[in-house]
């Protein structure tokens, strides 16, 4: 998945700039840009959802299932004592609002 832990502010200004831009006569000529654009539309209604599923801490992990599935026990008794020991730092971005200002001069000039 894309960006599944940031903020969807990136992507929420990218979906203001396409309706911005969408009026304008080339995305209306140009089928593969209309293809290309109509794809990024679909991601951009799929990415609240995603932000919302990966905001949460993961779901535990049923290793006695796991066991009873692999033939290497050893392999998942290795896994399940570091997942146990180990405690990763969340990744998260937050989009400064310098940044966005600077990249909505950048598409206003355009």
């Amino acid at each position: 998945h894309f960006f599944p832990t940031c903020s969807c502010s990136v992507l929420r200004f990218f979906l203001i700039i396409d309706k911005r831009r969408r009026s304008k006569p080339v995305f209306k000529t140009n089928s593969e840009l209309i293809a290309t654009i109509n794809k990024f539309r679909g991601f951009l209604a799929n990415a609240d959802t995603m932000a919302v599923k990966y905001s949460g801490p993961p779901s535990s992990i049923d290793f006695n299932t796991a066991k009873s599935k692999i033939r290497s026990k050893d392999l998942v008794d290795n896994l399940e004592k570091f997942y146990s020991s180990a405690s990763p730092p969340a990744e998260t971005y937050e989009w400064s609002a310098e940044a966005q200002a600077e990249k909505e001069a950048l598409y206003d000039d355009s």
